[in-house]
């Protein structure tokens, strides 16, 4: 399906999705009317038949097209389904970056509970003298790195939530889950 801009105007290619979103449409397209064109051409012969004294008595021949012909049509209007693409304003582009960010979140916190049944089950491996099939100082590192990832996205989600508050008509988030 083709995407315009929002005055549907311009196609659009690469529109970002980020900053901006896809709403169904339909634009009108105006065909123009086609004129009558008759056809045109000429007979070629492909054999000649002849009779014991050498008279033409008949020939097979073939119509060879020089101008193809066409039936006459009037303009018509056409509809065709579109999307347009209609950017955020600011203060969407801020709340939609705080819930990319919050779903960021969301993804490293359900990591956090998988790493939590793996130190678990390491810790059942160990007492009962078996084998662990990963590298649990492998599982601590990441975790580590994870943990910074999460402190990060804290940090810019506050950021931005401050950033968006000095907006006008806004509606404060809360991200006390995200702290």
């Amino acid at each position: 399906m083709r995407v315009f801009n929002q005055d549907k105007t311009i196609e659009l290619f690469n529109h970002d999705l980020t900053k901006g979103q896809l709403f169904d449409d339909e634009i009108t397209i105006q065909t123009e009317a086609i004129p009558f064109i008759e056809e045109q051409g000429y007979m070629e012969t492909l054999n000649e038949f002849k009779d014991e004294n050498g008279n033409v008595t008949g020939k097979e021949v073939k119509w060879i097209v020089t101008v193809s012909g066409q039936e006459a049509m009037p303009p018509q209007e056409k509809t065709e389904q579109i999307k347009i693409f209609i950017p955020f304003l600011e203060e969407n582009a801020i709340e939609a970056e705080i819930n990319r960010k919050i779903c960021e979140v969301d993804e490293l916190k359900l990591w956090f509970q998988w790493y939590d049944m793996q130190t678990i089950q390491h810790a059942r491996t160990m007492r009962l003298g078996m084998s662990f099939n990963q590298d649990i100082n492998a599982l601590d590192f990441k975790a580590e790195s994870k943990s910074a990832q999460i402190k990060n996205l804290k940090a810019e989600i506050a950021s931005l939530e401050k950033q968006l508050s000095g907006q006008p008509n806004h509606t404060s988030y809360s991200h006390e889950n995200y702290a």
